[in-house]
């Protein structure tokens, strides 16, 4: 299957190379994977040690490491000339707070879904009017004097600040600026840097 999602990954057809890339739970520990077809060699950084990694016929370097969650991560690089590079994992779904710039292994499928009941009762508006309020996340309230890596309220602290304030002003939908990673806070999170990584800003991704 892993070479199937590679295929459609290379073709600009896969909508699962998650399931193929990035830090995947295996049963006996994490499965690392990144493309990197042009490469002359690719190796782990976990946790500071780096560790060797095989390259298939299609691209994909990869090693299997008895990881945990909150472990840090990079895939080190060698260019055809030589150079050497550590980079993030495209794929993580986690990162470092800025200005680090790692990758944390994280597993997002130990979350407990608990919507059902509304999921089941929600009505889908199609015949009420929508007012919405798009909003960016790290300026419209932060905590004042607080040092620049604290200034930020995290996402289950907005819940109590953001929708009892929607639901007064009479709006009745959020937009969200991005929250996915960025390195820069007055980018606005429009300057991505892990397109599948929740912004560690204000929390962790069980948070979101």
């Amino acid at each position: 299957m892993k070479n199937n999602i590679i295929t459609e990954f290379i073709n600009g057809q896969s909508c699962r190379a998650y399931e193929a890339l990035g830090a995947v739970k295996m049963e006996n520990g994490i499965r690392f994977s990144t493309y990197a077809p042009h490469a002359r060699k690719v190796e782990l950084c976990l946790n500071g040690d780096i560790i060797p990694m095989e390259c298939d016929e299609q691209g994909v370097w990869s090693v299997e490491r008895p990881a945990k969650e909150g472990d840090i991560y990079q895939y080190v690089i060698t260019t055809p000339t030589l150079e050497k590079h550590y980079r993030s994992d495209p794929f993580a779904v986690y990162s470092e707070v800025r200005p680090k710039n790692a990758s944390v292994v994280y597993d997002i499928n130990s979350y407990s879904w608990n919507d059902q009941e509304w999921l089941s009762k929600r009505d889908k508006c199609y015949e009420k009017p929508m007012n919405i309020y798009e909003v960016h996340f790290g300026s419209w309230r932060i905590k004042e004097g607080k040092e620049e890596t604290d200034r930020f309220y995290t996402y289950e602290e907005m819940i109590d600040l953001l929708i009892p304030y929607v639901k007064e002003m009479g709006y009745t939908h959020i937009e969200l600026l991005p929250l996915t990673e960025y390195p820069y806070d007055g980018s606005w999170g429009y300057q991505v840097s892990g397109y599948f990584s929740a912004t560690s800003r204000y929390g962790d991704p069980r948070g979101l």
